[in-house]
């Protein structure tokens, strides 16, 4: 459930305000698990009013208050106040702990770890952790334990040095920094930083309460990083949460919609709403239907091939708490494959789309019985590695059925090493294809060594996948309807069909398998005006009074 927000006083010191609460978060207040005081503040010396530094060459933060002379007045500092909002997002609020008494987690050495409990109890969707690692970055595991005895566990967690740094949203920067054995104070306007690093809580642990966070830190980042855990941030978890994992099944006009159950227990049915259109369903939209808790599948049938649906869901649960709607999107007639031979070589060399690789990556797609494809969108990965940039990749597609090939060869972007993500959509190269119908993925790279390999740039495993859209197969014998002919084709305006058998009927199809045109009673060599039809490539679909058929391919200039 969601909380309100508390106001509090911790050590007698810091209260929040109205105002900087944001209605949606609120600060775990802290009880255990700080270790050092690396907050320099009030009258007398940096060594006395902190207890060790936050890196390892003697620098420590100081606050507003911290005054080693007698006459030093800091404006810039941390703010005696102990609150403060996020730069990267005003509505997000911190809270630092008593600047007299240990206020960090403070971890060094690889394995080691600390637990922060907390007074306040609440449910969360996201974990917003206040710190920073002195003398160079850090990475580090989190384990968030809840009220069940259970955990969930985010690994690999990077914080960045407190100088430079913007890898993670900085919460609040350019505080200064003393030295503790001079008590030389470092003011900057941008420096050093505090970083916050976001934890998604999984919806199903969203209705438990947080009861402690283990941080350890982890065998990445720099190895001397000194980790300084200062504040935890939880945005709430909403009263009622939605079904989730939403996932579509797609056949050839039919889908089958599965999710996982909401942990909110709702007491209503879940309503959904199908739809071709990209509008998004608000309050007011009447639901296409409800579908009762206890079931966590729905199936679509009768649906129009070759068309993207987006089907939304929602939970309610009561008459008046109820979900946003969430939304998965899916497409009839369309299968995917997804290449997992292992990475694919790039040859050396600058080609053109006549270039043939001697080292191509290999697929085989199956197109249902009766279906023929109708367009092709193709995704993959390519990583630059070894003084490589992504620039000097080159790639294509090549159906080797049809021997077509894309028109264009695709180029990575960026003077640099990393990986680079392809997707093209529309591909043509495959159309009317069915059964098994094969192609190859041919990539090059313009610098490092000679020859096939993976070392420089590589198409990554498990990247590659062609995503079909097809579409009934309406191609038949010629000689199933005598004397049969279409002329002329291509054609702009009138098309005339041909027969020695008296003809019942006439239909055209684009290639998604929608009828666009429909004549009874077509009379043999008459005109048919198809100029209303934008140009592109349609399959014309006779029957003839004896009960025979033919199609033929069209094209509407």
């Amino acid at each position: 459930m969601k909380k309100k927000l508390l106001y509090f006083s911790l050590f007698g010191l810091f209260t929040f305000s109205q105002s900087l609460m944001a209605q949606t978060y609120e600060p775990l207040v802290i009880t255990g698990g700080y270790n050092q005081d690396i907050v320099a503040n009030g009258a007398g010396t940096a060594m006395s009013s902190s207890t060790i530094a936050a890196d390892d060459a003697n620098f420590c933060f100081m606050s507003n208050d911290f005054d080693p002379t007698g006459s030093t007045s800091l404006t810039d500092a941390l703010p005696n106040s102990g609150t403060f909002t996020s730069q990267a997002n005003s509505e997000l609020p911190f809270l630092f702990a008593d600047y007299g008494a240990s206020n960090a987690l403070r971890i060094t050495g690889t394995g080691s770890t600390g637990t922060l409990t907390f007074s306040n109890t609440l449910e969360a969707s996201k974990l917003f952790i206040l710190g920073t690692s002195g003398s160079g970055e850090s990475n580090f595991d989190v384990e968030v334990t809840f009220d069940d005895a259970t955990s969930e566990t985010f690994t690999n967690q990077l914080l960045p040095d407190w100088f430079y740094s913007t890898t993670q949203p900085v919460a609040l920067s350019g505080f200064g920094r003393v030295n503790r054995t001079t008590d030389a104070i470092e003011e900057n306007a941008s420096e050093p930083r505090l970083y916050q690093i976001e934890l998604e809580i999984s919806t199903a642990n969203q209705v438990k309460t947080i009861e402690s966070i283990i941080i350890t830190k982890a065998s990445g980042g720099g190895a001397n990083g000194v980790i300084n855990i200062m504040g935890v941030t939880a945005e709430l978890a909403p009263s009622c949460i939605n079904a989730n994992t939403l996932a579509a099944t797609t056949g050839v006009d039919d889908a089958t919609i599965t999710w996982e159950a909401s942990p909110s227990s709702p007491g209503l049915p879940y309503d959904y709403y199908l739809t071709t259109g990209t509008e998004t369903p608000d309050v007011s939209t009447t639901p296409t239907g409800t579908i009762p808790t206890t079931e966590n599948a729905l199936d679509l049938t009768e649906l129009e091939i070759g068309t993207t649906y987006y089907f939304w869901i929602r939970t309610n649960c009561s008459a008046e708490d109820a979900t946003d709607w969430d939304m998965v999107s899916f497409t009839t007639g369309q299968m995917s494959f997804t290449y997992d031979s292992g990475d694919i070589e790039t040859l050396y060399g600058t080609p053109t789309t006549s270039s043939t690789s001697s080292c191509p990556g290999a697929m085989t797609i199956s197109v249902p019985e009766g279906y023929e494809i109708s367009n092709i969108t193709l995704d993959y990965e390519m990583t630059a590695a070894a003084g490589a940039w992504m620039s000097e990749q080159r790639s294509f597609l090549i159906c080797t059925t049809s021997g077509a090939t894309e028109s264009s060869v695709a180029t990575g972007a960026s003077n640099s090493g990393g990986t680079f993500t392809y997707h093209r959509e529309g591909i043509d190269i495959a159309n009317g294809l069915s059964g098994d119908v094969d192609f190859e993925l041919h990539a090059w790279r313009t610098w490092g060594g000679s020859g096939c390999g993976t070392n420089y740039n590589r198409v990554n495993n498990n990247t590659w996948k062609i995503t079909i859209t097809y579409g009934p197969s309406l191609t038949t014998d010629e000689h199933e309807l005598a004397g049969f002919s279409v002329y002329p084709n291509p054609t702009n305006d009138l098309i005339y069909v041909k027969s020695l058998t008296s003809l019942n009927s006439l239909s055209i199809y684009n290639l998604m398998g929608q009828e666009v045109m429909n004549i009874n009673d077509v009379k043999s060599s008459e005109g048919i005006d198809i100029s209303h039809l934008t140009s592109g490539t349609y399959l014309l679909k006779v029957i003839g009074s004896n009960g025979e058929s033919f199609t033929k391919r069209i094209i509407k200039n």
